[in-house]
């Protein structure tokens, strides 16, 4: 199944730059009202391009080299940021915002521009997201492999299934968006979509990230095959029982799961029997994993018995 504009999130994907930045200099401006409740700052802030990580028009190659190079090209932006102009915390507008801009600070930028004007890419209109570089830069690397050529998700899960233990937030969010691909003649890459999410070494963060989008997609393209739910009722049963995911269970065992399945919701009903037709054991092992979720899996018990 192909992947929709709107049903892409990850920065990831909607960017057509992906660039590493350093900080090298910052000129701040004074903070400014901006009635009724925020204040305004625009820096002048020199940086040094390290790496392109992503160049879908290639407007940056014949000057930088390909992605992944080491660089030695700096360019000058003014970045505008907001704040809350009273005690009280709220959301305030802005990619910048909320970040401190100092000296050496190495960050990974997001942006929709297409063409060789940075300073252009970094401003509020085009930029779509500012990470720093510690937390983003492996999760944007591990889902941008040199060359950049189109690889199947799954291929990618078991190519870097080793690091499962260090995935993030990022990461997490580009393999929901990329999940679809499978539905539904993907079953192999499907399958280590959810063996990545029920990795014992993953983060609780990261795998309720993956289970949620997962089973998000499932609702919106429902309804899904009988082996693809089989799979990932029987996913959400591994991760609902195990001792780190105590937040997850509630939220697999009567809000995903009882939808997807028609024991609540508007959705039809899928027996148990016919889910589990080509495979009893996996059915008899999901029962022994919902009667260890109890209470939370009280409405699954009989939709697995009947």
């Amino acid at each position: 199944m192909l992947l929709t504009d709107e049903e892409i999130e990850s920065p990831i994907l909607l960017a057509a730059l992906v660039l590493e930045l350093q900080i090298e200099a910052v000129h701040a401006g004074p903070w400014q009202p901006e009635p009724p409740r925020f204040e305004t700052c625009v820096s002048e802030v020199r940086f040094r391009l390290l790496q392109i990580l992503k160049d879908d028009a290639g407007a940056l190659l014949d000057v930088a080299g390909s992605p992944g190079d080491a660089l030695e090209r700096r360019l000058v932006a003014q970045i505008t940021q907001s704040r809350s102009a009273g005690s009280r915390y709220i959301g305030v507008p802005g990619v910048w915002s909320g970040h401190e801009l100092v000296p050496g600070a190495r960050l990974v930028i997001f942006s929709s521009a297409a063409g060789a004007d940075l300073a252009a890419a970094l401003d509020d209109s085009h930029c779509l997201g500012v990470e720093p570089s510690e937390t983003a830069l492996a999760d944007t690397r591990r889902a941008l492999p040199p060359p950049q050529a189109a690889v199947p998700i799954g291929a990618l899960l078991s190519a870097c299934a080793p690091q499962r233990h260090e995935f993030g937030a990022l990461f997490a969010g580009y393999v929901v968006d990329r999940v679809i691909e499978t539905f539904f003649d993907d079953r192999e890459g499907f399958e280590q979509v959810l063996a990545t999410a029920t990795d014992a070494t993953l983060a609780p963060p990261v795998a309720l990230i993956l289970l949620r989008g997962v089973g998000d997609a499932l609702l919106r393209h429902e309804p899904a095959p009988n082996a693809f739910l089989q799979r990932f009722v029987m996913a959400a049963a591994l991760v609902a029982v195990h001792p780190g995911q105590a937040a997850l269970r509630p939220i697999l065992l009567q809000i995903y799961l009882p939808n997807l399945l028609g024991v609540t919701g508007g959705l039809g009903p899928r027996p148990a029997s016919a889910i589990f037709a080509t495979d009893v054991p996996a059915r008899a092992t999901v029962r022994d994993l919902l009667a260890q979720a109890l209470p939370e899996a009280a409405a699954l018990l009989p939709w697995i018995d009947g």
